[in-house]
């Protein structure tokens, strides 16, 4: 238990009690360090929410949109035809390709990857090859008897697409 004076008459007045025995005055309780503590950080806390200003949560101007890379572009813009077969015993797939560039820039370097699947549907097999060849802005090329290598004996459909290519 500890002693404080009494603000009113200076009579000595336990921290425990609620008013001076001598003059009836209450007694102000002391603040503790941790409520000081709590309340600083609490101020602070409030006036660097309001300082911060409106929510940086902001939709992006329209002028700041990043532009497509000419490599996006040309991907977007070139389809991809093919057909295909086994030959080699039926272990090796030869298919023919038509790149058609659509884009306005010169094409390269093109990887093509090849899905198979069962007559059940489940993917059994896949097979990738990169044609080094060009294929220029807005044409078209066709690429014959391309060797994509073994596939399973028991592929019975395909399925291809661009999955890479160069701009240049």
């Amino acid at each position: 238990m500890a002693i404080a004076k009494c603000k009113e008459c200076g009579a000595e007045v336990s921290t425990k009690a609620k008013q001076c025995p001598k003059c009836g005055a209450p007694v102000k309780k002391r603040t503790s360090i941790v409520t000081w503590l709590v309340a600083i950080l609490l101020g602070v806390w409030v006036v660097g929410y309001f300082a911060s200003g409106p929510s940086t949560d902001r939709a992006v101007p329209s002028s700041s949109k990043k532009e497509p890379t000419p490599r996006e572009v040309a991907m977007k813009n070139t389809k991809l035809d093919f057909s295909w077969g086994k030959t080699g015993f039926g272990n090796v797939m030869e298919a023919t390709f038509t790149v058609q560039n659509k884009s306005n820039y010169n094409i390269k370097d093109i990887a093509i990857k090849c899905i198979h699947e069962a007559k059940s549907g489940t993917t059994i097999d896949t097979n990738t090859k990169v044609i080094y060849d060009i294929v220029k802005a807005n044409s078209t090329r066709r690429f014959e008897k391309v060797n994509m290598g073994f596939i399973h004996s028991q592929a019975h459909s395909s399925s291809c697409y661009i999955s890479d290519l160069v701009v240049g």
